[in-house]
């Protein structure tokens, strides 16, 4: 995995972009629901004068939901998917009821007309809403009717296939950045309960799954768990039945219970296995020239492609050929049985061959093709859900058809995703869906059938599995490494629990601004300091063009943190020279070029800051931060202005991104000696000094001045459980201040300006501060005799 790129509020040092081993471990973390506050609704109905289609597979509940948004002021209507809508671009949300409405049998299919309608939907609204940078201008909003607690408590799930659409919901954020996205779950499946939790739930983008058990809200809380203790174990009588389990992470999972167990383990796959191709048998070597020379044949683009699809099955086939193979000569029990686990007699027919029925099931299968929502046909969608859904049905029901199969199952395990519970990648918005889908069903055949389901959501496996591009997948998070995923693989199996777990590292650089409310309920995971950090700077988004610009907006209440109480204009508290910094770096953070290459934030040029501007006004400060990027003389570069609420200019920055960290060439600074200096002048600027007392400056022969700073960290500026970092030492900054605009004749020059910032790894940790005599360049280091980590240049104060 990556380390968020340009993240200067992150990570533990300003060389942000190297990558981790994709050993890095994953921590196990469960989700429960937790009562949360209900939405500030104050200031009138936010689905006024809106226009909102209502979707739907119940006819009779889509029209009173349509009534009752109408009589809230929303332009509702309704959309039966049967032709395209008109000016479906004039939309301004949709509310999606799906199959919200209908009861769940066992084995149900009903979900496949319901999503063809949300897909003709989404993809004529799609072009329009892909260029809407005004963050939540545009919502799609999920009704799901899983009971209240969106399926994570011990009733029966009236709907579990609601989930599909709650997974649709949560990967629609990838592709669609500016949208607001919320899954709404509901106890009850009536046309008022829904319309009043619409209303309310779209006056703020807050949440991203929210559920009312009984009028009360709910979210979704996460935190590490540890594995419980072994209850089951498998032996040479056991048989496991893996659903496409031939090759990639469900075969690593068949060897590793084969060689652990000595247990028969049967995996399948669609299609017959060839035996006498001869691409069978050939070297890599051999095998790329004779790829090349079948690609060389294609006369036009549309054989190219097929050629490419042929040549892509090949290579699977050669893949479980060749595992196959190695585990006959690891005197491995795994054998391969062709079967469409959506196919009943199929599954049927296989499963009465494993007499008297299969221990375990593992339900691995997938089907899926990796392309934006909008490129995807209704088929593709349905068959990327039908594996998944109706898969773990007909293996559920052929396992527990009888009493003796029954009697002999000791566990399914479903194999989700973490794209099923926080959102996937480009690309999977259906596998977000199919997933999310299958963790909830898994919950309901649990409640209703009392079968062991445990449902295990995975990241992306280092080299494994359906993923075309490991190195993007990377960019979203932590990989799996494939023995340690293959051990606390076997550990849940043994657990033998009856839980949806997830398997979660370090976020990566691929992580968008909107996405952060969906993350905010992590405890006790190991990003959580640079996700506080990333929501504390950003603050409220308005808008968002992914690779271009965010705006976004901040309001602080006086006294509510203790940076906020130490600085003054002219006696009234103000904000920070070095607090308005981090947010001026963390709006460079978001705007990154396209393809997101690795990059560092190594300076920050031009900076002018109105420090008269930065005065609290009444209880609270209020400040606009917006970001435009593009490259400029070869490098990538971030225009940042601050503003007031009022429109009044704060300051304005530009961010400056390399491919490596910043080198500072000057020469290790020594200790501060000389003789004392005199204490800067106060005049309108003024700090308390419980936070940046004044320096013991030092003078040198040549005039200039150093200090060594006292230490300051993060959590004495914020009031906040969990505190924000830095990107720059705000010791050094404030210090920098307070001697500059000290000097004789700029005690009331309010206007700050430094040509350039260099930062290099450790600027957050300066504690040596030099200046030089004339105050306009600055050089700070962690300690006495360490390379530079900060170089001012250019700094002077000014009247005007």
């Amino acid at each position: 995995m990556t380390k968020p790129m340009n993240g200067a509020a992150a990570g533990p040092d300003f060389a942000v972009c190297e990558p981790w081993s994709s050993t890095h471990p994953l921590q196990r973390l469960m989700w429960a629901p937790e009562p949360v506050p209900p939405v500030d609704t104050v200031g009138g109905s936010a689905l006024a004068g809106r226009r909102v289609v209502v979707l739907g597979q119940e006819a009779t509940l889509i029209d009173e939901v349509v009534s009752a948004l109408r009589a809230r002021g929303a332009r509702a209507e309704t959309y039966s998917g049967s032709s395209a809508p008109p000016a479906a671009h004039a939309w301004d949300g949709i509310v999606d009821l799906n199959l919200t409405g209908t009861v769940y049998r066992f084995g149900d299919s009903c979900w496949r007309e319901p999503l063809r309608i949300t897909t003709a939907a989404l993809q004529s609204v799609y072009p329009a809403w892909v260029r809407e940078p005004r963050y939540g201008h545009h919502f799609y909003l999920a009704v799901t009717h899983l009971g209240g607690l969106m399926g994570y408590d011990e009733i029966p799930l009236p709907q579990p296939l609601g989930g599909i659409w709650a997974g649709l919901a949560k990967g629609l954020r990838f592709e669609l950045p500016a949208i607001g996205i919320k899954v709404v779950d509901l106890d009850t499946a009536s046309a008022p309960a829904i319309a009043r939790a619409v209303e309310s739930e779209c006056a703020a983008w807050d949440r991203v799954e929210v559920g009312y058990r009984a009028g009360r809200r709910h979210g979704l809380t996460a935190g590490p768990r540890d594995v419980p203790a072994p209850t089951i174990d498998l032996g040479p009588a056991d048989t496991v039945l893996i659903s496409g389990g031939a090759r990639g992470v469900g075969f690593a999972v068949a060897r590793g219970l084969a060689e652990s167990f000595g247990c028969r383990v049967v995996v399948t796959g669609r299609g017959e296995l060839p035996t006498t191709e001869p691409w069978l048998s050939m070297n890599g070597e051999q095998f790329a020239r004779w790829k090349k020379e079948q690609l060389g044949r294609a006369a036009t683009s549309a054989q190219f492609g097929r050629l490419r699809k042929t040549l892509a099955r090949v290579e699977h086939l050669r893949e479980i050929d060749h595992n196959l193979r190695d585990a006959a000569r690891a005197g491995l029990r795994v054998e391969y049985a062709r079967c469409d686990c959506t196919d009943a007699e199929q599954v049927e027919a296989l499963v009465a061959s494993l007499t008297p029925g299969p221990s375990m099931v593992v339900h691995n299968a997938v089907a899926d093709e990796w392309r934006r929502f909008d490129r995807r046909s209704i088929e593709e969608v349905q068959r990327s859900v039908e594996v998944k859904i109706d898969g773990f049905a007909t293996l559920l029901g052929a396992v527990t058809s009888t009493p003796r199969r029954r009697g002999a199952l000791r566990l399914v395990c479903n194999v989700g995703s973490v794209s099923g519970r926080v959102g996937g990648m480009v690309g999977q918005v259906a596998y977000s869906g199919a997933n999310d889908g299958l963790a909830r069903l898994g919950m309901w055949a649990r409640n209703a059938m009392d079968v062991p389901v445990q449902t295990l959501c995975w990241a992306t496996w280092d080299g494994l599995g359906n993923v075309p591009n490991h190195e993007a997948a990377a960019r979203y998070g932590s990989m799996v490494d494939p023995t340690d995923g293959v051990r606390r693989w076997l550990d849940e199996i043994r657990a033998a629990h009856r839980e949806e777990v997830v398997f979660l590292g370090d976020l990566g650089e691929a992580i968008l601004p909107t996405q952060l409310a969906g993350l905010r309920d992590l405890r006790g995971f190991r990003g959580l300091k640079h996700l506080v950090s990333l929501e504390h700077y950003l603050g409220e988004v308005e808008s968002y063009e992914e690779f271009r610009s965010i705006r976004s907006s901040t309001r602080l209440r006086a006294g509510a943190h203790p940076c906020l109480s130490e600085f003054r204009v002219d006696g009234r508290d103000a904000l920070p020279v070095s607090v308005l910094l981090e947010y001026g770096v963390a709006t460079g953070h978001w705007v990154v070029p396209a393809g997101r290459p690795r990059l560092h934030l190594t300076e920050i040029r031009d900076i002018g800051i109105r420090l008269d501007r930065l005065t609290i006004e009444g209880d609270h400060v209020s400040i606009t931060k917006e970001g435009h990027g593009a490259f400029r003389d070869g490098r990538w570069q971030v225009r940042v202005e601050i503003t007031r609420r009022t429109g009044e200019p704060v300051a304005a920055m530009t961010l400056v991104y390399d491919d490596s960290p910043a080198t500072i060439p000057r020469d290790p600074l020594g200790p501060p000696g000389g003789r004392p200096a005199g204490a800067p002048a106060r005049g309108g600027l003024d700090w308390t000094g419980v936070l940046f007392p004044p320096l013991p400056w030092l003078l040198d022969a040549q005039g200039g001045r150093a200090a060594r700073l006292p230490l300051r960290a993060p959590a004495d500026l914020w009031t906040k459980v969990s505190v924000p970092d830095v990107s720059v030492s705000p010791g050094a900054i404030e210090a920098l201040v307070q001697a500059v605009v000290g000097e004789p004749g700029n005690e009331r020059a309010f206007r700050l300006r430094m040509e350039r910032l260099v930062l290099g790894p450790g600027a957050r940790r300066v504690r040596e501060l030099h200046a030089s005599a004339d105050l306009t360049e600055w050089i700070g280091a962690e300690a006495a005799g360490r390379p530079p980590a900060m170089l001012a240049e250019g700094v002077r104060a000014a009247l005007s």
